[in-house]
């Protein structure tokens, strides 16, 4: 028996209240992870909070093969559809269980996107703004599955050195190092 259930049951169940469709694609990948943590068991105070980080991790995972698969040469006719799932993917494990994290994966698909620059500046600065004010319990730790917050606040912030366009974040850049990475401070 299952101490989590593999279908969040994300819909429309009164006004207000967002439903999000999950693609057959989406379904896949979130049923994969959930089958690789068949032998785990979760405490039901948190069933609730694990079924929505996995499917978001799940996602998560969906949009990074997207963006994969569209980068490859050979994807050259389906690239802008790929970028597009990953979109939507990225998006909707946002909305489900939101890391910051997800942010910065969806500014990185928006920066690949043909017309996604303005966009992906944007997301990155709400990914520093959010990321500075976040803090992870234990659940998140294991949800993020050992992704380097750090590398990816700093690839964030100098994306938008390169830009000159860190206007507010909560981050100030006391100097370029000399391997081009921004120093950050204000953490």
């Amino acid at each position: 028996m299952w101490p989590f259930s593999k279908n969040p049951k994300v819909k429309r169940t009164e006004p207000g209240r967002f439903a999000l469709d999950i693609t057959e694609e989406e379904q896949q990948e979130i049923n994969k992870l959930f089958d690789s943590l068949k032998d785990y068991r979760v405490h039901p105070e948190f069933a609730d909070k694990m079924t929505h980080g996995v499917t978001a991790r799940g996602l998560a995972k969906y949009a990074a093969d997207q963006i994969m698969m569209a980068e490859l040469a050979s994807q050259t006719n389906s690239r802008e559809e790929r970028i597009k799932k990953a979109l939507v993917a990225i998006s909707k494990a946002y909305s489900i269980y939101s890391l910051p994290i997800y942010l910065y994966d969806l500014a990185c698909c928006l920066e690949i996107e043909v017309d996604g620059h303005d966009e992906a500046k944007n997301m990155f600065k709400l990914f520093l703004k959010r990321q500075h004010e976040y803090k992870a319990d234990q659940l998140d730790e294991v949800l993020m599955g050992g992704r380097d917050i750090d590398d990816a606040t700093k690839d964030a912030a100098e994306k938008l050195w390169a830009s000159r366009d860190f206007a507010g974040t909560p981050l100030t850049f006391s100097r370029l190092s000399q391997t081009g990475r921004a120093d950050l401070t204000g953490r």
